[in-house]
């Protein structure tokens, strides 16, 4: 998965706050839109964007619960 990646999520799925240095879940919501701010090679987690925050996804997520989206912003 690569940098600007952005994934449509077909179903609500877990993310990761980690904003004040605590691990919190948040759900990530059926047709939210997130973009990948790092590139993933062989992780288990991937930074990403949803509403601008920035959140953590397990890869594996992405991949079953997203589809990538490359027309529209």
């Amino acid at each position: 998965m690569l940098k600007g990646q952005r994934f449509y999520m077909k179903t609500a799925t877990l993310g990761i706050d980690s904003n004040d240095g605590q691990r919190v879940p948040v759900v990530i919501p059926k047709h939210a839109i997130v973009e990948l701010v790092s590139e993933t090679f062989n992780s288990r987690m991937t930074d990403v964007t949803w509403e601008g925050q920035p959140r953590m996804m397990f890869v594996e997520d992405l991949r079953d619960h997203g589809k990538e989206v490359t027309d529209f912003r």
